[in-house]
């Protein structure tokens, strides 16, 4: 059990859900539309394997997560926080998580986040660039901030002279029975 100031990073349970929603209403309408709540739900209802919780002791305090797409787009969702858990570094958290996720499992090519102008310096920090803004897309006084992060993988080295590799190709040496 994590002790009272211990802060935890862990994969978003079912039972969760009830103080992920509760987060959500308060951080709304200052930095969510109340009409977005239907979409939070359908988000962890298809992608709960992809969305983490910070706790802090035995309080989830916030969360944020990812989905991809067919076309091999990861889209960063729901990152949130109770207000007096805001700007601490929480955010950062969880986001170096799940864009190691994301690139060590080669899940997609594009990182991309779909927020309000107030995630901009968030998202800046991670070197993500502000493709286009839509003014009150979410809703009056919410403008649409569509940020993206081309992801790099690291570049897959052959082994080099080991054990029957040559250097120069992938010839095997004493494969018997080879013709």
């Amino acid at each position: 059990m994590p002790g009272d100031d211990e802060i935890v990073l862990r994969k978003f349970k079912r039972h969760d859900y009830p103080a992920v929603y509760k987060i959500f209403q308060v951080n709304c309408p200052s930095y969510f539309a109340e009409s977005q709540g239907r979409n939070l739900s359908d988000f962890l209802d298809r992608n709960a394997q992809n969305y983490y919780v910070v706790l802090i002791g035995d309080e989830i305090v916030g969360g944020g997560g990812y989905s991809v797409n067919y076309l091999k787009t990861a889209f960063i969702s729901w990152v949130m926080f109770k207000p007096q858990f805001q700007n601490r570094q929480l955010g950062t958290l969880i986001l170096r998580q799940v864009i190691k996720e994301i690139r060590d499992g080669k899940k997609a090519e594009v990182i991309e986040a779909l927020a309000s102008q107030h995630s901009t310096a968030f998202f800046n920090k991670f070197n993500f660039t502000l493709l286009d803004v839509k003014p009150d897309f979410w809703a009056d006084g919410l403008d649409l901030h569509r940020f993206q992060l081309k992801v790099k993988f690291k570049k897959f080295e052959p082994p080099v002279k080991k054990q029957g590799f040559k250097k120069k190709g992938w010839e095997i040496k004493g494969n018997k029975g080879a013709n």
